[in-house]
């Protein structure tokens, strides 16, 4: 019996015709915005990695900005969006889908002022990302549907950051939740909270939990659409 064949299978989670659809989704979104499977990735520089079987879903990331604010007409990222997934087919009829959701949005947060004495509005940025991992074979079905959620409140000042990414084959994913340096802030500092709270173990992922995820992707879909509208010739 192999190890696939020894799981239990998940009774409250997506089925597998579920998540073939939700890979399926993904495809057309790539399609719907010029881009392809990739079937393979790189590590580092110049150095390509194969893996057999695995295809990966990297769709382009939604960006929507602010209107020019103040003297030097600067903007902001209002919101930004990415979903990047892997498929992988491991042979016995078992496969593995791995995805990594990111939605950054820019909020008013109340923040206390020690020369005022009081709390003023202020921007920052609230960052969530989940990363799911399911996994099946055609014998039990899905037997793996879990995911790690993690919440960040940070100022409007940081360069990015490099999420570590092994799962999908890719080292390092670089992700910019906004434009403005450290080097332009008012006080040349980037200052990151996290919520400690939010950055839960693995948890189980529901048939509704995963109903949730396609509804995103589905919103981040079309929102990217009527951003990047296609005109045809008549």
């Amino acid at each position: 019996m192999s190890t696939y064949e020894q799981q239990p299978s998940l009774q409250d989670g997506p089925t597998v015709a579920q998540l073939l659809e939700y890979r399926d989704l993904l495809i057309d979104v790539l399609n719907r915005q010029g881009r392809s499977v990739r079937r393979k990735v790189h590590y580092g520089k110049n150095a390509p990695n194969v893996r057999e079987r695995t295809e990966y879903l990297i769709p382009r990331t939604l960006e929507e900005w602010t209107e020019p604010q103040g003297e030097e007409q600067r903007t902001l990222v209002e919101r930004d969006c990415a979903y990047v997934a892997s498929f992988r087919r491991m042979g016995e009829g078992a496969a593995r889908l791995v995805v990594i959701e990111h939605q950054n949005a820019l909020i008013d947060s109340p923040e206390y002022s020690e020369e005022d004495g009081a709390y003023q509005m202020v921007k920052k940025y609230n960052t969530n990302r989940r990363r799911y991992r399911f996994s099946y074979n055609d014998l039990v079905g899905v037997y793996e549907a879990e995911v790690n959620e993690s919440q960040i409140i940070s100022s409007p000042g940081s360069d990015g950051e490099i999420i570590s990414a092994d799962p999908l084959g890719v080292t390092d994913i670089a992700v910019f939740d906004h434009e403005n340096t450290v080097a332009h802030s008012p006080d040349k500092e980037y200052a990151t909270f996290d919520n400690l709270f939010s950055d839960n173990p693995w948890a189980r992922v529901s048939a509704d939990d995963f109903a949730e995820l396609v509804a995103r992707t589905r919103q981040y879909a079309d929102d990217y659409d009527a951003a990047h509208p296609v005109y045809k010739a008549v």
